[in-house]
């Protein structure tokens, strides 16, 4: 409301004297878009379908939280009585991963895909999101480059495809190139 209405938010921190957060529209004279491109190799999409994705889901959640295993890239798809749940954790720094899987495959009663081939590629920045033309130009210049993208998720400074992992490094430079470097050029 604050920002549609055009008033500054300002929180202060009480212990750190001049450090403040900013809440407001962006002026016309701050810089919108893409500021960097990042990836992560080590992750994993989990799917999780049928009649007991949601009770599956849940005792997941349980046990990560337990384990404090965040997940990432949650996405929710629900028919009727069915569900398709998938999200993306990084298992990189998991301890002991073959143990966390054994222990979810028997939660789930099997009811459960792995998929270990993706890789996240994500663009940051502020803005991004305002309207559809920095997703839709980055979809159009990956499909044209040959990188196939296995999902997308957004937030406000942010925007992360999965891409096969074998693509990652090369989605990056390309990415790169063209909105850190064909920006920059242009200026």
């Amino acid at each position: 409301f604050a920002k549609e209405a055009q008033i500054a938010i300002y929180a202060r921190s009480t212990f750190q004297p001049g450090k403040e957060t900013i809440v407001r529209k962006l002026s016309p004279g701050i810089p919108k878009g893409v500021k960097s491109v990042v990836s992560e190799n080590d992750v994993i999409r989990i799917k999780l379908t049928g009649a007991n994705s949601f009770l599956n889901f849940n005792k997941i959640t349980a046990y990560f939280n337990e384990k404090e295993i965040p997940i990432k890239e949650l996405n929710i798809d629900r028919d009727k009585d069915q569900a398709n749940i998938s999200f993306v954790i990084s298992y990189k720094n998991i301890y002991g991963w073959e143990i966390v899987k054994t222990t979810i495959i028997k939660l789930c009663e099997n009811e459960i895909q792995f998929d270990d081939s993706l890789g996240a590629v994500s663009l940051i920045g502020e803005g991004l999101n305002n309207d559809v033309s920095i997703l839709m130009d980055t979809i159009n210049f990956l499909n044209g480059s040959g990188i196939e993208i296995s999902g997308v998720t957004t937030t406000s400074f942010r925007i992360s495809f999965l891409v096969n992992r074998n693509d990652v490094e090369n989605c990056v430079v390309k990415l790169h190139e063209k909105w850190i470097e064909e920006i920059n050029i242009q200026r």
